[in-house]
């Protein structure tokens, strides 16, 4: 959730417990995720700038490259978009390791889903983070390629 606080020129916003700083020029958002309609190609927004009335998208992945809002489809929330298009969802098994994984960062995993995360990812929680995002990458690899096809009825070109 973002908040805003003013003070003087500069703004800043909360992402999880740490405040980011930035010139009011810039308007900011979450880190979302965002498919290049063009490739399919899936990019991590780090900002959107006014310019001349029009606005413009970075990127984490290249700061260089700017994409006005018709070039992007903008996944706003990951987990929705994932639910929605990843086929067999309730029956996938990365999804299920996912959710375990969450649950064992947040200390809300009992000892057999504990025992069972330890035993595939490792003992400690900076493991079990880092096998999450690559299964959450992977999961929301799978459904940008099924919302593709379905929806621009062709492969990703990336």
């Amino acid at each position: 959730m973002l908040e805003f606080c003013a003070g003087g020129v500069l703004f800043c916003y909360r992402i999880r417990y740490q405040i980011i700083p930035f010139s009011e020029k810039y308007i900011t958002m979450q880190r979302d995720k965002a498919i290049v309609i063009a490739t399919g190609e899936i990019v991590t927004l780090h900002y959107s700038k006014e310019r001349d009335g029009d606005v413009y998208y970075a990127i984490l992945e290249d700061a260089n490259r700017l994409f006005i809002p018709d070039e992007l489809r903008i996944i706003d929330d990951k987990w929705s978009f994932i639910f929605k298009w990843l086929p067999n969802y309730n029956f996938n098994e990365k999804v299920s390791q996912s959710d375990d994984l969450q649950c064992c960062i947040d200390g809300e995993a009992d000892a057999e889903k504990l025992e069972r995360v330890k035993e595939s990812f490792g003992n400690t929680p900076e493991k079990w983070m880092c096998a999450q995002l690559e299964i959450d990458a992977f999961l929301l690899d799978e459904a940008v390629d099924n919302f593709y096809n379905k929806v621009y009825r062709r492969p990703r070109t990336i």
